[in-house]
């Protein structure tokens, strides 16, 4: 290393130590993403409680103040009703705080936030979208629940008793409900996944980013099922410390989703 006091040495030349950088490099973006293997699935897991070991307090504090400031809005009568657009917001801003990580700057509470500042308006599009196709989805139950009930008869209520008379029926409509919640419920965490990810991170529009997270999950399903199965494990763990391991598998979790859109969408 030379001598500060040498008179030959440049003071304008760049500094001899090593800067502290990020050992990850950003990949390009693959559109509609990438297959990866079913093991991938744990990885991700493992990846995501490497982030959370480098800034364990950061992360729980994000954690807390997320489930305060979204019980908050779930007890106001109409603001409850846009809470799906708030974390959708908050999702965007934590994963941003993520992606400042690969930089090798701090994860800090402030970017829970972020997503206000940035691209805050395809954030809450992503959330508006989600609310509608809730709704939709509402609607179409309650009809094939009239409809099944034989109801469209209205207003001849004296018989609807008769309708209950065969049980099979009834039976038959219900886990026709149940099997259309399951795929629906599917398709909604497949559309949902990586959204708020290709949106805050990747500055995908709106659409682009629910059929990007759609399309991403849908040539994952092995690795995803794998993720899905281990994270339900993770769960029941939680759950014997009297949820106070929560604290650790949300953050976890919220990385571990971020890592897999890594794997997924970048080269």
């Amino acid at each position: 290393m030379a001598d500060p006091t040498d008179q030959n040495v440049n003071p304008y030349q760049p500094p001899a130590a090593r800067v502290l950088e990020s050992n990850l490099q950003m990949g390009s973006f693959v559109p509609g993403g990438r297959s990866c293997p079913a093991g991938a699935g744990l990885a991700w897991i493992g990846k995501g409680w490497t982030q959370f070991l480098a800034a364990p307090l950061p992360w729980i504090g994000v954690t807390l103040v997320y489930v305060v400031v979204v019980l908050v809005i779930s007890i106001v009568p109409i603001v409850s009703l846009f809470s799906w657009i708030l974390s959708v917001v908050l999702f965007g801003g934590v994963y941003l705080g993520c992606r400042a990580t690969d930089r090798g700057e701090p994860f800090e509470i402030r970017y829970l936030f972020a997503g206000f500042s940035e691209g805050f308006g395809r954030l809450a599009g992503i959330g508006a979208v989600m609310i509608a196709f809730n709704f939709a989805f509402l609607i179409v139950i309650g009809i094939l629940f009239f409809v099944g009930l034989g109801l469209s008869a209205f207003p001849d209520f004296a018989n609807l008793s008769a309708h209950w008379e065969d049980l099979s029926s009834a039976l038959g409509l219900v886990a026709l409900l149940l099997i259309l919640m399951l795929i629906y419920l599917t398709f909604l965490s497949m559309v949902g996944l990586f959204a708020p990810i290709l949106s805050a991170v990747y500055d995908q529009p709106v659409l682009e980013s629910l059929k990007g997270s759609f399309t991403g999950s849908l040539r994952n399903l092995g690795s995803l099922t794998v993720f899905g199965l281990a994270w339900i494990v993770l769960c029941f763990l939680c759950i014997l410390t009297l949820g106070l391991g929560f604290l650790i598998l949300v953050p976890v979790t919220w990385a571990a989703i971020y890592a897999a859109a890594r794997d997924i969408y970048e080269n």
